[in-house]
């Protein structure tokens, strides 16, 4: 059942397209003509899909106003409660509709900030709740079981996968592998809003650019795991080298006796594994490329942003509001650096991970990119003005750090923000950082 029928003319094939890639970009599955196969006969199919449907959109342009059959679309979703007009062009609305709360998009397009779009946005999030919430279950439970109901719950083997196959789908290349959710490919805004909460003045989120994403690539769900990593160890002997640094509460001091599997704390195979130097990570996206005979590598700043976002533009994909709840971070009040955000209350210290499926997945099936451990991206740490603007990774002259994003258990809720870069030197170890890959398709 898709969440959304498109209502349009036929002259608007472009325009009913690029909606359909910006709403399925929100995670949201669509239906619209296209999908009528040759066998079908279209009338009764158009009507029973439309029935289905949790919410009609109908696309009001200069034609579809003209357009019976698009009036009558909308007709059947009014009395239904169903109806959800935008308006696409600078025309007016026919009388009868008149009457519904309509909004109004023009100029748009997909991954690019717009303030209409926006408000629909929130819109559809409120009206698709219920529907969102059992997906969210779904997603959790599916995530949480063994190797054998991954495969009936529709988790694809890696051959049946290709560049063209459908963001949101879920794969592995062997039985063991971490799961991969294909990301949608697409442009968006990296950096924050000069208003945003939180935000560093400091080239570290400046300037905001415009990134077009477009080589297709599946995320890992969730950060490398203890088990993903201890099973890299045991097979290949790899020694994990680098200072070890421990976050006491208060300060980092060295801990040599800590190691990926004893960060401190009592951490079982499902929470992520930290005490990760950036060189360990490279280390295993190279023996799990020569194991799977894929390419897995770590993802660049503006990948893992664009994912992260899922084409919001607020400082975390829910919203402005951060609760522990919602994240693992430092919530305490008493914190220095402040345990809120957004006009939250004070929250928990967990002053530990949690397992990377516990808390937190976005609309495009991802989990804990705000906070549980800061996560290694391949990017060299440099100014913004000399990066790359189509997602690749960025290097710099003379750079010495490597970036980590999303902010960690430890961490304030600002350094939890999707537009917040961090850096550290790439052999150092902390209980706070771990990983997450990349797989090109």
């Amino acid at each position: 059942m898709a969440d959304i029928f498109l209502s349009y003319k036929k002259e608007d094939r472009a325009l009913v397209q690029r909606v359909s890639t910006g709403l399925n970009a929100l995670g949201y599955a669509t239906w619209w003509d296209d999908r009528l196969v040759p066998t079908e006969r279209w009338e009764p199919t158009i009507y029973q899909e439309l029935r289905k449907a949790r919410v009609v959109l109908v696309l009001w342009t200069s034609k579809s106003r003209s357009s019976a059959w698009v009036r009558e679309e909308a007709t059947r979703a009014a009395q239904s409660k169903k109806l959800f007009s935008v308006r696409f062009e600078d025309c007016k609305i026919p009388e009868e509709f008149e009457s519904f709360q309509y909004y109004s998009v023009l100029d748009w397009k997909p991954g690019l900030p717009h303030p209409e779009w926006e408000r629909i946005r929130a819109a559809l999030a409120e009206r698709l709740a219920a529907r969102q919430s059992w997906l969210n279950r779904w997603w959790s439970n599916r995530s949480k079981v063994g190797s054998e109901r991954h495969w009936q719950t529709g988790i694809l083997k890696g051959e049946q996968v290709t560049a063209s196959t459908p963001p949101g789908t879920v794969f592995q290349d062997i039985e063991w592998a971490p799961p991969m959710t294909i990301a949608p490919v697409g442009v968006f805004w990296m950096g924050s809003l000069t208003t945003e909460e939180g935000r560093y003045p400091d080239p570290r989120e400046d300037p905001r650019r415009e990134i077009e994403v477009s080589r297709p690539f599946a995320a890992s769900q969730c950060a490398i795991t203890i088990a993903d990593f201890r099973r890299f160890v045991s097979r290949t002997g790899h020694s994990c080298n680098g200072k070890v640094v421990s976050w006491d509460g208060t300060r980092w001091n060295e801990a040599p006796d800590r190691q990926y599997d004893a960060p401190g704390w009592r951490a079982n195979e499902s929470h992520p594994a930290t005490l990760i130097s950036w060189y360990d990570a490279k280390a295993y996206c190279e023996w799990l490329s020569a194991e799977t005979g894929h390419t897995y590598r770590l993802l660049s700043e503006a990948e893992w942003e664009f994912i992260c976002r899922c084409g919001t533009q607020t400082p975390f994909y829910f919203g402005t509001r951060l609760t522990t709840s919602l994240a693992n971070f430092n919530g305490d009040p008493v914190y220095s650096y402040g345990g809120t955000f957004g006009g939250s209350e004070p929250g928990l210290n967990r002053e530990m991970t949690v397992p990377v499926t516990e808390i937190g997945q976005n609309e495009w099936g991802y989990f804990q990119l705000h906070g549980n451990v800061w996560e290694w991206v391949e990017d060299q740490y440099g100014p913004y003005e000399v990066c790359p603007s189509d997602g690749t990774a960025a290097t710099h002259k003379n750079a010495t750090c490597r970036c980590q994003r999303g902010g960690s258990w430890s961490d304030p809720p600002r350094h939890l923000r999707s537009a917040v870069r961090g850096w550290q030197y790439p052999e150092l170890r902390s209980n706070s950082v771990g990983f997450r890959i990349a797989r090109d398709l």
